[in-house]
């Protein structure tokens, strides 16, 4: 419509219906926030709207989610696909708090932030996802279903557009609002004789939002339609009647008595309130209660504004729960455990306790997923968080950081040896639990029951806290240097951080580091061990690698092997060893005496 400022260009879609039709709409609810932005509507509707971009878009991102699964786009893109979704969440959370206190001061700001994330997401990650999808579809064979984005207008324009004629907007209305308050201003100078009327009129415009009306012993005088719409009475159902009728029986007398002390030496009181419509139905209401007052500083009337936030803290909820809460187990994320570690620091100070960090590390997850699939992967990883949750206390905080790895912080534990103790029995329930079998079962693309039978370890490291003598992060990397060390002692296991297991962990990243160096620069030697048959002739040789370091001399095989299987550094050692031994071959052709051998 000629109306909206931002303009939907052809430019924006990227081939896929459903997606396109999503951004469609996102395009269409930024429109109505920008237009309250830069009209006279009230804060709540400003609210109102933002929410309900805020729901509407986490249901677009489950959608362009569960598209990636099915069709099985890159991992790669799948996963900076999901961290712009989480970004999103993360600077939306933050405009949201914001909008709560001053929602009329988020303008130009919170609309620039939104439509350019939101149209370079589309151009970026979102026309990515079209070209996966249509590169799935060639590679399988299968009818093509997704078309190529259309060129049309050039988005970029479209966007500068959008922001000129929003700010273009919003100078438009400042001017208008200026000169509505010097009218009102020279109005209130007009008649003495209204000033009264006019006092309940300001009271009320501030509030705009569902208005009553009473008068100092109570009776309600007037209500809007707003008020009409929250709680289901009609206008003339209320007018002579006390607002008591809206009283849910959540809140005790004591709630009421400090509300209306409130208002009688502050003049005014304002917080959340549970009300009870006409149909029964509660609902939790944003009240503000001022009292307007005479000359004499007398009570006359009072005004009621009330807000319907039910929706609002329901869309507060959800955004709290993407922002802190692991979306695959629904357990803490990390964000939150390193709130939570950071306060469990805090009350063993005050209260002269000790608490203990555990962090645990599935093994051999990666077989699971790559077996299987991640869909699988998942469900194990949502059976883990509930089999470690019966493991520890309520006040106990388990939480899913990423992975396959789990944290649990254990307070309030008794001091000295008795806290290790309890730790240690912690531990042995948690891989007594975690090694019972479990029964995965998935629901395919198709309709189909999937189901699998899976057994799994874990490898668990344990750090012990009193104080903040030691940081959070210094906390988990004690945590992560006792559970490698488990790990390096054949998994399944539990072992405590200690200063000598931290000094081992720095040489082992140290000789990785060596080891990386002296597979490029050829560091190594090779010593070939006779081989010889029942005569004793010698018919070949066995090939022994040596790591000549040029400071700590040499190395055997025992030292460096294992570290190279494991960082993945034996492939190109491999190839060094079997060149450097096919050149051996090579020469020993030559000789007479030596070119029988292999």
């Amino acid at each position: 419509m000629k109306d909206d400022i931002f303009r939907w260009s052809d430019g924006f879609a990227i081939g896929l219906e459903i997606v396109d039709n999503q951004h469609h709409k996102l395009v269409s609810i930024l429109n109505q926030l920008a237009q309250i932005h830069t009209s006279k509507a009230g804060g709540v509707d400003l609210l109102r709207v933002f929410d309900e971009l805020v729901n509407y878009t986490a249901y677009h991102f489950s959608t362009e989610e569960s598209l990636m699964d099915e069709v099985g786009v890159s991992k790669e893109h799948a996963v900076a696909h999901r961290r712009a979704h989480q970004h999103f969440v993360e600077q939306a959370l933050a405009a949201r708090e914001k909008a709560a206190v001053t929602p009329r001061e988020v303008t130009g700001e919170v609309l620039a932030f939104l439509t350019n994330w939101l149209i370079q997401h589309i151009l970026g990650v979102d026309r990515r996802l079209g070209d996966e999808i249509r590169k799935a579809h060639q590679a399988s064979g299968t009818q093509l279903t997704v078309s190529p984005p259309p060129s049309g207008e050039r988005t970029t324009e479209v966007l500068l557009e959008a922001l000129d004629r929003l700010y273009v907007r919003l100078g438009q209305n400042t001017a208008e609002l200026t000169e509505t308050n010097h009218r009102l201003q020279q109005e209130l100078a007009k008649s003495k004789q209204a000033e009264q009327y006019l006092r309940i009129a300001a009271t009320a415009f501030e509030a705009q939002e569902a208005i009553v009306i009473t008068d100092g012993d109570g009776n309600i005088l007037e209500a809007n339609n707003a008020f009409s719409q929250i709680t289901g009475y009609d206008h003339n159902e209320v007018i002579g009647r006390n607002p008591r009728l809206l009283n849910s029986k959540r809140h005790d007398a004591a709630f009421y008595e400090a509300m209306w002390d409130s208002v009688k030496h502050n003049g005014s009181w304002q917080g959340e309130i549970w009300n009870r419509r006409k149909d029964g139905g509660i609902y939790l209401a944003w009240l503000s209660i001022t009292a307007v007052r005479d000359d004499a500083g007398v009570a006359t009337h009072y005004v009621g504004t009330t807000t319907d936030i039910t929706e609002r803290r329901t869309a507060e909820d959800k955004i709290k729960e993407l922002a802190f809460f692991d979306q695959i187990t629904g357990l803490p994320n990390r964000r939150l455990m390193l709130d939570r570690l950071d306060k469990s620091l805090t009350s063993c100070v005050r209260h002269t306790r000790h608490g203990a960090l555990f962090l645990i590390d599935l093994d051999h997850f990666k077989t699971l997923n790559d077996t299987v699939g991640h869909a699988m992967g998942d469900c194990l990883l949502i059976e883990v968080g509930k089999r470690l949750t019966t493991c520890v206390r309520d006040g106990d905080t388990v939480a899913h950081i990423g992975g396959d790895e789990f944290v649990i912080i254990i307070e309030d534990l008794d001091g000295g040896e008795q806290a290790a103790i309890h730790s240690e029995v912690i531990a042995e329930k948690i891989q007594s639990k975690l090694a019972e079998p479990y029964k995965l079962s998935i629901t395919t693309p198709d309709g189909q029951i999937s189901q699998y039978v899976h057994q799994c370890s874990a490898s668990i490291g344990i750090t012990l806290f009193r104080d903040h003598s030691l940081t959070t992060d210094e906390l988990i990397k004690r945590a992560e240097a006792a559970m490698y060390q488990a790990k390096v002692e054949g998994r399944n296991t539990h072992r405590y951080f200690d200063p000598q297991m931290q000094a081992a962990v720095r040489a082992r990243t140290a000789m990785e580091q060596d080891l990386r160096t002296a597979i490029i620069e050829g560091q190594f030697e090779l010593y070939y061990q006779p081989q010889v048959n029942a005569t004793n002739q010698v018919i070949g040789a066995e090939v022994l690698v040596r790591w000549k370091h040029p400071e700590r001399g040499m190395i055997l095989p025992g030292e460096f092997i294992p570290l190279a299987e494991e960082t993945g550094l034996i492939l190109p050692l491999g190839h060094w060893v079997m060149a450097k031994a096919c050149q051996q071959l090579t020469a020993w052709s030559n000789s007479k005496d030596l070119g029988h051998l292999t």
